[in-house]
């Protein structure tokens, strides 16, 4: 037998196998089958795939959705916040650690000149501790902060609020886990010059935490 006519017999396989073509056409098919080892070979193959449709169920059936036109500048985009995110965590954690170092080298040269000052509470959220106490120096405002229960990793900014909403930063530092943070922190503003103390997030500047002063003698 030739390629081609093997090639002709192979295409009416299927239509065989389904019970598709006339009487005349099998019996062809199955003498050219009885001599053909080749084309016996391709029958059993299909004849298998032929046995399992019934089997198949067309109700599993799905359409596979094709991606959204702006899926790669989708996955762009969030990338570039996420390194964003990254390099502002990156720049507070360092912003914490030199206001942590630089307060308690203030916090070790003020301690000798004597305690005193305004204590204050905070109106915390659930699992949230603050408490502060303010004492007026030479060279502004000494905050002593005990916090606990802020979320761990987080950077937090510390600052004295004047009458007129205006604020004097104290400081930063970053919220730890499970236990207290004892922290002692300096403002460049008179004590009789502030109004509240508050303590926000750095990335959006929310207010977590704010105690109002109360007025002086």
């Amino acid at each position: 037998m030739t390629t081609e006519s093997c090639r002709a017999w192979r295409e009416r396989l299927a239509s065989s196998l389904l019970g598709r073509i006339d009487a005349d056409e099998e019996v062809a098919l199955r003498a050219h089958l009885d001599g053909c080892a080749s084309c016996r070979a391709e029958a059993a193959e299909l004849g298998a795939v032929v046995a399992l449709l019934p089997l198949a169920d067309v109700t599993r059936l799905i359409e596979v959705p094709s991606p959204p036109s702006d899926l790669g500048e989708r996955v762009v985009s969030l990338v570039a916040d996420e390194a964003a995110r990254s390099r502002r965590r990156r720049r507070g954690r360092v912003a914490a650690g030199l206001a942590v170092a630089a307060a308690f080298v203030l916090g070790a040269s003020v301690l000798a000149t004597g305690d005193g000052g305004v204590d204050l509470t905070f109106e915390a959220p659930s699992g949230v501790t603050a408490s502060a106490t303010l004492a007026e120096r030479a060279w502004g405002t000494q905050i002593k902060l005990d916090v606990a229960g802020l979320p761990a990793g987080e950077t937090y900014g510390v600052w004295l609020e004047r009458p007129d909403g205006s604020r004097t930063p104290a400081g930063t530092f970053v919220a730890v886990a499970e236990r207290e943070m004892h922290l002692v922190l300096a403002a460049g503003l008179p004590l009789d010059g502030a109004s509240g103390l508050g303590i926000s997030t750095t990335d959006d500047g929310e207010t977590v935490l704010f105690s109002h002063i109360p007025p002086g003698d």
